[in-house]
């Protein structure tokens, strides 16, 4: 149990369920109270469970957070009134301190733009170019749908391989939606559906060429 007699809702939220449908924002202030109150995780089916690995670490830190100042607290009625001031104000400086250092991560996590921590992103694509948190997966999840996302996933992370990245990408949610935007790749698709093939089944000089006009177009 996370023995927090609270929840949090930070408004920097707001931008991260946006995508979602009323029925998932609902499901996911469910799980995040269920958590807080008894400690149990509930099985999120939709889109939220993208977000959730976040929130819980959000709701645990303060809990933490609320833990020690009850400690403090406890410490402070225990020592004589002469020292109650001086550790009040020790007690208020480090709550302070707490609360600036979860506001930044609360924003390097949540806020749109923001590069999230290299470890909270995964990786994606055949080759491990492309790295996305929860929300930006979820957000490109809601905008593009399953289908196209991983269609995109995959032509950017062949794309980025086969050029090493020569176009210093780095924000992937931004890339993948000018993939989707601009079509990229579905040209090559049809050009590679238009190839023919001999009588024989294998490829013959013509084939060979047309293959290369194509790989020439795309680089």
């Amino acid at each position: 149990m996370s023995e927090i007699p609270y929840v949090c809702l930070y408004s920097s939220y707001l931008e991260s369920v946006a995508p979602f449908s009323e029925a998932e924002r609902g499901r996911l202030l469910t799980a995040m109270l269920v958590y807080a109150v008894r400690g149990e995780e509930v099985r999120l089916p939709g889109n939220e469970r993208y977000l959730w690995p976040t929130i819980k670490s959000q709701i645990d830190r303060d809990a933490a957070a609320y833990r020690e100042r009850c400690e403090k607290n406890r410490d402070n009625a225990r020592h004589p009134r002469s020292g109650k001031r001086s550790l009040a104000i020790a007690d208020k400086e480090k709550e302070k301190e707490n609360e600036k250092k979860n506001e930044k991560e609360k924003e390097s996590i949540l806020r749109p733009g923001a590069a999230p921590a290299e470890a909270e992103k995964t990786v994606y694509g055949k080759f491990g170019w492309i790295r996305l948190s929860a929300q930006e997966h979820a957000r490109l999840l809601g905008e593009l749908g399953q289908a196209e996302l991983d269609r995109c996933i995959a032509y950017i992370d062949e794309s980025a391989q086969s050029t090493g990245n020569k176009n210093h990408w780095l924000d992937w949610e931004v890339v993948l939606r000018r993939c989707h935007t601009n079509g990229w790749g579905l040209e090559r698709r049809a050009q590679r559906q238009e190839i023919p093939k001999g009588a024989s089944g294998r490829l013959g000089e013509a084939e060979l060429e047309a293959i290369a006009r194509v790989l020439r177009e795309e680089a």
